[in-house]
């Protein structure tokens, strides 16, 4: 018996205002494939059924830019860490191990210079040299460790897709990092790296479901590449804000972070009310 099945394209299209700018999102989606996909968010889009959703499609994903308090729900939750001691404590071990067999530029390297803080540390073995990091390969230690499929940070590492975090230093994490001694963090070879790496990046695509420095990091790296070819932004903040997370797509192509040729759409609400169908219908022939 033959069954009519319906056009979902043509539903989202047609329904109402933001449902049109949805359709037109999954169309945009869908031109990403074969694309370098930059993926913003913060923890906030991982409640309410949000994380399973982003586990799911992380594997079409080339860059992930996150918030500090995606990595802690990361570790408090795949760890069972309920204490900011247990917490230093699993930093430590992370940071600290293998350390002396890590001299490449991938990893972190020890530098020469020692330091005077000594703010606390129950471990003894911590050597005196100063360790140097970038918050992307502290994040690399850190999704290597996880081991679990249900862990955003440890997917990204079984996919190899590059993890950057601009705001590593951000509530608890910064607390906890400045207790540990013997540790730099180097932000700026971070910044290096994703604008260097995107520039030989030929055709490149953003999905920004956040506002401030999550979306802003994303955009300013893409400056160096001539722009993103495709963009989807969806986040609560409206141009009459008068804030840079509101602002429009043209703003965004007069600063050259989004190609003038491109494919874009900005979406003014909770991205977690969208994400389901926006990614299903976007990724589903990928």
């Amino acid at each position: 018996m033959e069954t009519n099945t319906p056009n979902t394209s043509l539903f989202l299209d047609n329904f109402y205002t933001e449902n049109t700018s949805l359709g037109k999102a999954i169309k945009i989606i869908q031109n990403m494939k074969n694309t370098d996909i930059y993926l913003s968010f913060s923890s906030r889009i991982l409640h309410n059924g949000g994380k399973e959703i982003i586990l799911e499609y992380l594997k079409y994903i080339k860059v992930v830019i996150i918030s500090a308090d995606v990595v802690l729900n990361d570790i408090y939750t795949i760890c069972n860490i309920h204490t900011e001691e247990e917490l230093i404590e699993y930093l430590k071990d992370i940071i600290f191990k293998d350390t002396n067999s890590i001299t490449d530029n991938n990893d972190s390297i020890i530098n020469n210079s020692t330091t005077n803080h000594n703010i606390s540390s129950k471990n003894n073995n911590i050597p005196t040299k100063n360790i140097i990091m970038t918050p992307s390969q502290l994040l690399k230690k850190i999704s290597k460790s996880l081991k679990n499929p249900n862990s955003i940070l440890h997917t990204c590492f079984i996919n190899d897709i590059e993890i950057y975090c601009p705001a590593l230093t951000e509530n608890t994490l910064g607390k906890i990092l400045m207790k540990i001694n013997n540790l730099i963090i180097d932000a700026v070879e971070d910044i290096k790296n994703i604008n260097i790496n995107t520039m030989k990046r030929k055709t490149t695509s953003g999905i920004v479901l956040s506002v401030g420095i999550l979306k802003h990091h994303l955009l300013n790296a893409n400056l160096f590449k001539e722009g993103l070819n495709n963009s989807v932004i969806v986040n609560t903040s409206a141009e009459k804000n008068g804030s840079d997370a509101g602002a429009e797509i043209e703003e965004a192509v007069t600063w050259g972070k989004i190609n003038i040729e491109h494919n874009a759409v900005k979406i003014v609400c909770d991205p977690i009310l969208i994400l389901a169908p926006m990614f299903y219908y976007g990724f589903k022939d990928f």
